[in-house]
């Protein structure tokens, strides 16, 4: 794993990307698995910065390790390359009143503490294929084809 270097600022601006699409461009057999390949070229094509949280790290290699085992797993982990962007102490707690406060959503406290992050650096699109994010409702959520801006 490493830290990018410099701002996270770049040209094709800052992407938080949650556990699910990690999950996804990993596990061949995911429903989300072509969606998220193409999701992840459009990025990289776009010289887009992607960040992740170092929550979402552990959340992401527990999901690989107890689906897909520990060869995977090592393998994700060893191959990662972006920038991981610690959750502060607000950060958490600002997680646990969003999951206290919204009682009608499952929120896990991984999931609200990635909506902190993301509003404390001002990121507000995430690559992410599970409902959480749009539930939330404060982000650009971009995972399938329809989502995303058309080529240049």
């Amino acid at each position: 794993m490493r830290k990018a270097s410099g701002g996270l600022a770049g040209p094709g601006g800052v992407f938080f990307v949650d556990t699910s699409a990690f999950y996804a461009l990993i596990d061949t057999d995911d429903r989300n698995h072509e969606d998220c390949v193409g999701l992840f070229a459009d990025l990289g094509r776009a010289r887009t910065r992607l960040l992740t949280s170092n929550h979402v790290l552990f959340e992401t290699y527990w999901l690989i390790l107890n689906r897909l085992g520990r060869p995977m797993a090592t393998r994700w982990l060893t191959a990662l390359h972006l920038h991981v962007e610690r959750a502060t102490p607000a950060d958490e707690r600002r997680a646990v009143r969003t999951v206290l406060k919204y009682r009608d959503k499952d929120f896990s406290l991984v999931d609200a503490s990635s909506f902190a992050l993301m509003e404390r650096l001002g990121i507000r699109q995430v690559a992410a294929f599970d409902p959480h994010f749009r539930q939330y409702g404060r982000f650009v959520v971009l995972s399938h084809p329809a989502d995303r801006p058309s080529p240049r």
